[in-house]
């Protein structure tokens, strides 16, 4: 095969998956702003934003947002609060060194040994 025959063959290929992808993604588009909730979207001149409206409301959207800020900031805040206790109680000896050298066994040594 030619070189223009196999970018021709991905590109019809790359049509082809685009348009796999594209048609769900149209039909639940379509299907969202046709009035009463159904799950046949025919192309009609009807267009409304009722079921938006039916559906983004305190119990289904806005509550849970806020449970989820309250919960992920609480533990953020004890994180925080849990690592700084830590690193001021670590005792430091020094640089820490990620690669030691041969026969090295770690610089200082420790107050039992």
């Amino acid at each position: 095969m030619t070189r223009n025959a196999v970018r021709g063959a991905a590109l019809v290929s790359l049509a082809v998956i685009t348009l796999a992808f594209l048609g769900p993604f149209l039909w639940v588009l379509l299907s969202s702003v046709q009035p009463g909730a159904g799950l046949s979207a025919t192309p009609t001149s009807a267009f409304s934003f009722r079921n938006f409206a039916e559906v983004l409301n305190w119990e289904t959207v806005y509550l849970p947002i806020i449970n989820s800020v309250v919960i992920s900031g609480s533990t953020a805040v004890i994180t925080v609060i849990v690592a700084g206790h830590a690193d001021a109680t670590h005792r430091r000896h020094g640089p820490v060194r990620t690669t030691r050298r041969r026969g090295e066994c770690g610089g200082r040594r420790s107050r039992w040994g």
